[in-house]
């Protein structure tokens, strides 16, 4: 870790962990297609509901819930529409794209 074996240069410094590129839930599924060899497609659901059925049933503490909640909907308004190098800077290595992290991870994806 870059940052960790020198970190003077970064103290003070605050860092955005993005991917390489920003993507749309239409990009990210055109990536998950090329990447699994199947048709994967995005389907946009009211905020309610993704708290409802996706997020309350994980059973997160309550202040990392509200975290989550506040960034899907900042993310919907494309408040997070952006990339930076900030991972490469704190690792030392450019962080993974969408494709290269299916290829590195196919277990997670295609589980029964």
């Amino acid at each position: 870790m870059a940052v960790l074996l020198g970190p003077s240069p970064s103290v003070g410094n605050i860092y955005e962990l993005t991917g390489p590129t920003s993507l749309d839930i239409d990009g990210l599924a055109a990536e998950y297609t090329i990447g699994l060899g199947r048709p994967i497609r995005g389907t946009g659901i009211a905020h309610d509901t993704w708290i409802q059925e996706v997020l309350s049933p994980l059973g997160l503490p309550a202040h990392l819930q509200q975290h989550l909640s506040t960034m899907a909907l900042l993310h919907r308004a494309e408040r997070y529409d952006r990339a930076t190098d900030d991972v490469e800077k704190i690792t030392g290595q450019p962080a993974s794209t969408v494709r290269q992290y299916i290829a590195q991870h196919p277990d997670i994806f295609n589980a029964p």
